[in-house]
């Protein structure tokens, strides 16, 4: 049951042609989730189809903790496991969370830092500068570091909040080594809390009914938690977001 003084957290489905979605439903149905209230975004009259046919509707149905709003409509015949515009168009994925500035790391993009300009210089002529620069102005950064020791430095290390990856793969390593299901995106700089499932569309699985949810639970509770953290710390009230 909804109290009137619950923090919804808006949650919208993904590509509707991956695990979005099914995730999405599994994650609302679960007992995990508790009284966390949530406001869907998408197409709920598909959704709800998909919910029947994972035997999820009526909890769904008789849940007053859940909002539906529609912002798409999502294909009759949509096709599943592949990448569609009609698919990227209902994705409508929407960092105030420490209080303060936060203390960086920057990882090099050549093996050891471009050991001195000899395994490349992107180092010396881009990153370097652009370190210096965002010194001058106040952040508080450190780097190009070896992108095989960056993330040791920073593990489990108070004085650091965040490791600048310079490609995809690079900062999702150490994630997926850690957490491979627990993993949470959290998008920096804007003026709520969004946060996501630390996976993809996941086309290979889709409609397979056999997607974890636990990514985007561990992202249900990041964007709980900041947010209430963010309404502590700032005296407002929190708003949070989360794709699926």
């Amino acid at each position: 049951m909804q109290k009137p003084d619950d923090r919804p957290i808006a949650i919208s489905m993904g590509d509707p042609a991956g695990i979005g979605p099914e995730i999405l439903l599994k994650a609302l149905c679960s007992s995990e989730r508790q009284a966390i209230a949530a406001i869907v975004f998408g197409d709920p009259g598909w959704l709800m189809r998909q919910a029947r046919s994972l035997g999820l509707e009526r909890r769904l149905e008789n849940d007053d903790a859940i909002q539906w709003v529609k912002s798409c409509s999502v294909p009759t015949h949509l096709a599943l496991a592949c990448a569609s515009a009609a698919g990227g168009q209902c994705a409508q994925a929407l960092s105030r969370l420490l209080g303060r500035k936060p203390a960086l790391l920057l990882a090099a993009l050549n093996p050891h830092a471009g050991e001195a300009g000899a395994f490349g210089r992107e180092e010396i002529e881009l990153l370097s500068p652009c370190v210096a620069e965002a010194q001058a102005q106040g952040i508080l950064i450190e780097g190009p570091l070896a992108a095989d020791s960056v993330f040791a430095r920073a593990w489990n290390n108070p004085q650091i909040d965040a490791v600048i990856a310079l490609y995809h793969d690079q900062g999702l390593i150490p994630i997926k080594l850690l957490g491979m299901d627990l993993g949470v995106n959290i998008t920096l700089g804007l003026p709520f809390v969004r946060t996501s499932p630390d996976h993809g569309t996941a086309f290979d699985i889709a409609g397979k009914g056999i997607a974890r949810e636990a990514s985007l639970l561990a992202a249900l509770k990041a964007a709980d938690h900041y947010s209430l953290k963010q309404a502590y710390e700032h005296g407002a009230e929190g708003a949070s977001a989360v794709q699926s």
